[in-house]
């Protein structure tokens, strides 16, 4: 996999670059710490994932995280903002969330220094299964919904196992 960048002539006057990420594995976060509202990637947990990097995927590099939010959709929590901020703020770098009880899921990049939700990917080990992706709601649904956080979903967090999205 890798990074590909492509830049084409509009009427020869604009450029567009775009920025293709393509993912062939991951290196699951362990030794991380989860509560069921936060996730710490500790020194050990980077660590395990240089390692393993070092040792799976020659040359390979960190491009991202994936999450679960178990029927609470994809929307990225302060604390997910928190983490891609600090921890995966290349512009190469991407958050995949999913929502394996609703069936959604998707990805959040950065676009000129801002996060933001993709409007659309392709997974290769799902050919033919539908992805679903969520709308952005507006703040009083979100409000309502970051209110209700279920039991299940703090459960889920509390035994989640993160996984660092690794780029051969």
């Amino acid at each position: 996999g890798s990074v590909v960048e492509e830049t084409e002539t509009i009427d020869n006057v604009e450029k567009v670059k775009r920025t293709n990420i393509i993912i062939n594995g991951f290196i699951e976060a362990k030794h991380s710490e989860a509560t069921p509202t936060s996730l710490t990637f500790t020194s050990d947990t980077w660590d395990y994932v240089n390692e393993l990097r070092d040792k799976k995927f020659k040359g390979g590099k960190v491009v991202g995280w994936i999450h679960t939010h178990p029927s609470y959709g994809i929307k990225l929590s302060d604390y997910d903002i928190f983490i891609q901020q600090n921890f995966f703020s290349n512009d190469y770098e991407v958050a995949y969330v999913v929502d394996q009880l609703d069936g959604i899921e998707g990805f959040y990049f950065w676009i000129n220094g801002e996060l933001q939700h993709c409007k659309g990917f392709y997974i290769y080990d799902k050919l033919g299964v539908e992805i679903k992706i969520e709308k952005e709601k507006d703040d009083d649904a979100d409000e309502e919904a970051n209110g209700k956080v279920s039991t299940l979903y703090k459960v889920a967090l509390g035994i989640l196992a993160a996984a660092v999205v690794i780029l051969g």
